[in-house]
């Protein structure tokens, strides 16, 4: 479990981006705004939070988008990456690195392989993998597409975004290679590659994800038990390609890492570059706290099957950390349908920062956060709830907020702001919803106060408020007379 009395330190991750174009506001909304969100609490209240995010360079998504672009990847990649990294800016999302992978990620990737290798935790396997004869390659991943078996719904290969199982592509209805279509012709080729037959983990994954990660939000408490009502499939470690990480292991040549295995050591590495290369920072010795951000559609391969590299790597004798915590969040759609680039339905990040302010528009995503359920994204709705929840109100507080000098805000009334917005912060029961609707209940609060109280109400709202508009919350503190920096004070009850 995390320390709640904030006794130790804490690392902090989100699934790398995929390299193949800029953020649109649905990708802001998800895990990076949260690990975003987490670091600037925990550093509000004194603690030690590192917070790395590279981009998957090796993702097979970047070769089909530059196919779809006919650009070449790297190209793609590279500017993707820049791109990535100013949107994240401009949106107030700090991470202490954006990776892009080089020469010293790669060399630390192999070796963390070769080491899980040689404890003899992989297995060898000869199976049939669909080939694509045009495209000379085969089919996994972005490469396949189908329906899929499990929920019917259209996927590509290994995942379904929509039910978060994992698939084979051969297992898919419908199976054909993406860029073409139904019926195109097809090989059925036996290749060689490197698993982790996860049932060999079944004891040790069921017992971390019920006993050390007890909350877990609805939809993946459903998929833990789905998954677990039969055999857990072989991960596979390794796929043909020749785009990718160079899979290190005997006989597996014209073979790469699988993007996510290759996702463990890579946030242990980004972690470490965040934290000035002190990698004692990611032993498990009870001091530092792992918590995860993902989407729920990446729910199998963070919960399961790179928690179980995880637990193979420990058996190994490499001492890393384990997860705490996982904070999923829906699919963020727009006008009631998914953000899709292809299909030119989006709103890319950067041109909404262009027209809104950037704190309403962290307020409104937090308002309406996908976190238990899919939740929609409208510029009406968010001109609405951004006018009536913050616009007016703050524009009456500031208007008529006495300020009697410096101001504790300690009193009973501030405590119970800060001890609501502290409980929706713990990474154990972690939520944006919660947090925003404490910022509009706060602005009622403190307008139907009077006099000193009003302002100690509103020194406390600026407190909480910070993680999540940190500029508008640094305006208020100001006006409460508040000097210094902002600072969570230490009077106020700390949540269990």
């Amino acid at each position: 479990m995390l320390d709640t009395t904030f006794a130790g330190r804490y690392a902090i991750v989100a699934p790398p981006p995929t390299p193949n174009g800029d953020l649109h506001v649905g990708h802001i909304a998800g895990p990076y705004f949260g690990a975003d969100v987490l670091r600037r609490y925990l550093k509000l209240r004194g603690q030690t939070a590192v917070c790395a995010l590279s981009v998957d360079l090796n993702q097979s998504y970047v070769v089909t988008t530059a196919e779809r672009l006919r650009t070449d990847p790297i190209t793609l990649a590279r500017r993707s990456h820049d791109e990535i990294s100013k949107t994240l800016g401009m949106s107030g999302i700090e991470f202490d690195v954006v990776g892009m992978p080089d020469a010293d990620y790669g060399s630390y990737v192999s070796d963390w392989f070769k080491d899980l290798y040689a404890s003899g935790a992989l297995e060898k396997q000869t199976r049939a993998v669909p080939f694509d004869p045009e495209r000379q390659r085969f089919l996994f991943e972005s490469y396949a597409s189908g329906r899929c078996p499990t929920c019917l719904a259209g996927t590509n290969g290994n995942i379904c975004e929509a039910c978060g199982h994992p698939n084979d592509a051969l297992d898919l209805f419908g199976l054909y290679p993406t860029g073409g279509m139904a019926g195109d012709a097809l090989e059925t080729r036996e290749i060689t590659e490197y698993v982790l037959p996860l049932e060999n983990y079944r004891d040790m994954l069921w017992e971390h994800l019920t006993r050390h990660i007890p909350e877990r939000r609805p939809m993946l408490r459903r998929l833990i038990g789905e998954l677990f009502a039969r055999p857990l499939p072989d991960f596979p470690v390794t796929f043909n390609s020749d785009w990718g990480q160079a899979a290190p292991f005997p006989g597996a040549e014209g073979s790469v890492i699988n993007v996510w295995a290759e996702m463990v050591p890579g946030h242990y590495y980004w972690l470490s570059q965040a934290h000035g290369r002190d990698g004692g920072m990611l032993k498990d010795d009870g001091a530092t706290s792992y918590v995860q951000f993902l989407g729920f559609d990446n729910s199998f391969f963070y919960c399961v099957a790179q928690l179980a590299l995880a637990l193979a790597a420990r058996r190994a004798g490499m001492d890393h950390l384990l997860p705490d915590a996982f904070v999923t969040n829906e699919f963020y759609l727009m006008e009631n349908f998914k953000f899709s680039t292809s299909q030119g339905h989006l709103i890319w990040a950067r041109d909404m920062l262009a027209e809104a302010d950037r704190d309403e528009l962290r307020f409104y995503l937090a308002w309406s956060n996908p976190e238990y359920n899919q939740a929609n994204f409208t510029v009406a709705d968010f001109e609405k709830v951004v006018d009536k929840k913050l616009r007016r109100p703050f524009a009456a507080l500031f208007a008529d907020l006495p300020v009697t000098g410096a101001v504790d805000p300690g009193s009973r009334e501030a405590g119970a702001v800060l001890d609501r917005f502290a409980s929706a912060y713990q990474p154990e029961h972690f939520s944006l919803r919660t947090v925003a609707q404490t910022i509009a209940n706060g602005l009622d609060f403190a307008l139907a106060s009077d006099g000193p109280r009003r302002t100690e109400i509103a020194a406390a709202l600026a407190v909480g408020m910070a993680p999540i508009m940190p500029d508008t919350a640094a305006r208020l503190w100001a006006a409460c007379g508040q000097n210094g920096p902002l600072a969570w004070p230490e009077r106020s009850a700390e949540v269990a």
